[in-house]
């Protein structure tokens, strides 16, 4: 296994995580065109803007350099997934904490739009480098006084020496 090196930085993007969208493709003007989804487009703006925050004036991690990177993405939970005393309809037994999101977005789309904003940051020159990390998709968690964990991404950056 490799061992940490040198740099690291946790970065949290706010709001609803967002997949990396399916481009679409149309006519204009007599020419094709291929649009990002609006959401996606904006939610990726956000999530470079957080990194470029988080990252500072450092340079970028070159390419052939051993990169790990984890998050977490935290999802609001909906009515049915809320206690009663939120207002919800979930039953007793539904966790409060822990509960893993077992539902769309996919990994693999959340992986891309999250890698993709750590290189429009500033953080990474390319995703390639990007060998490991470990990735979750979660409910936000209920306090025991029923406060609601925010939802957004939780990234973590480490350099690994080779």
């Amino acid at each position: 296994r490799a061992a940490v090196g040198g740099t690291m930085i946790r970065v949290f993007i706010p709001g609803e995580p967002m997949a990396s969208g399916r481009g679409r493709a149309a006519v204009v003007a007599g020419r094709p065109r291929v649009f990002t989804p609006a959401k996606s487009r904006a939610w990726g703006a956000t999530a470079a803007e957080e990194v470029r925050a988080a990252w500072g004036n450092r340079p970028p991690i070159p390419l052939g350099v051993p990169v790990r990177v984890d998050w977490d993405a935290v999802f609001a939970r909906g009515a049915g997934r809320l206690p009663r005393s939120l207002g919800g309809t979930a039953p007793r037994s539904l966790p409060l904490l822990g509960l893993h999101r077992a539902t769309k977005p996919d990994r693999d789309n959340l992986d891309k739009a999250i890698l993709d904003a750590l290189v429009r940051g500033g953080a990474l020159v390319d995703d390639a480098g990007v060998c490991c990390g470990s990735v979750a998709k979660w409910w936000q968690n209920v306090s025991p006084d029923g406060m609601l964990e925010p939802v957004g991404v939780h990234i973590e950056i480490v350099e690994l020496t080779p």
